[in-house]
């Protein structure tokens, strides 16, 4: 079992989703005490303050609760008869008949918690005239040292963000270009697809100094493309930048999405980017 699995299988889901349930619960409770507290204190006068209406003794046949008697208001007012004449009136209401009952109750509540959990590999990189070479511990039951030669590029990847599947920051390219043509990196990675391919243009006067790598799905949507539909973006990107200078992949990663989707996702990626090579004679 991995670190990051380890830790997940480790935390407190009790603690972590059942204390707020308690919290919700006994607020509720809280709540409905202050709503009986209101009718009691608003809409009775009691017989004895000190007596709690709703407790009766030992062996006492149980009753319904005795909150005192009801308070009421009168409403005066004058009435003329059939003969003209004014005479005076009154109209008697019990006070919680006229007054809104407060009344608070928890119908839904949403619980949201975050892990961060970071397992990370450390390399040791030693430098040479030649090559840069790499130092680990290989698995075996002793520490043992074992070299091996790296050749490797550098990409960096420019999005918009994706937190629970929405963008966090303006969405536009431009801005940053041509700035960003000097970046000292061998590939440049766009989210594309989730913006409709808007700024697609750009990519071309990347490809004139480096790999550029076009995200052609959309990994904010849960719209399973097909693979006609990545061959057809596939094929726009070919109209402004040489195949052996372009990348596809998805625009962003895949941890805020679904498994059942990303793995369809990512089929229809692999489906799509064969047709097009099929096209181009390289299968």
């Amino acid at each position: 079992m991995g670190y990051a699995l380890d830790q997940i299988t480790s935390l407190p889901f009790g603690n972590i989703i059942g204390a707020p349930l308690r919290a919700a619960i006994e607020a509720q409770s809280v709540a409905s005490k202050a709503t009986v507290d209101f009718i009691q204190t608003v809409g009775f006068k009691p017989k004895d303050p000190e007596t709690d209406p709703f407790a009766f003794k030992e062996n006492e046949e149980e009753k319904d609760a005795d909150m005192g008697d009801l308070r009421y208001v009168t409403f005066l007012y004058q009435v003329k008869g059939a003969d003209g004449i004014e005479t005076d009136a009154s109209l008697r209401v019990p006070v919680l008949t006229i007054v809104p009952i407060p009344f608070l109750r928890i119908d839904e509540m949403t619980i949201d918690f975050m892990a961060k959990i970071t397992e990370e590999l450390s390399f040791a990189l030693k430098q040479t005239s030649e090559m840069a070479t790499v130092t680990s511990t290989s698995v075996t039951a002793k520490a043992n040292w074992w070299w091996a030669s790296v050749s490797a590029g550098l990409s960096t990847h420019l999005c918009f963000g994706n937190f629970k599947g929405r963008a966090a920051a303006p969405r536009r390219y431009a801005p940053m270009f041509p700035a960003f043509l000097e970046l000292p990196v061998d590939e440049m990675h766009f989210e594309m697809a989730s913006r409709e391919f808007a700024e697609l243009e750009l990519i071309k006067p990347v490809a004139d100094r480096m790999d550029v790598a076009v995200g052609v799905i959309d990994v904010k949507s849960y719209y399973i493309e097909t693979p006609e539909d990545v061959a057809a973006r596939v094929r726009d990107c070919l109209r402004l930048v040489p195949a052996e200078r372009l990348v596809l992949a998805p625009d962003c990663g895949l941890s805020q999405t679904a498994r059942w989707a990303s793995r369809k996702k990512l089929k229809s990626l692999v489906d799509g980017v064969r047709i097009v090579r099929r096209e181009l004679g390289f299968e």
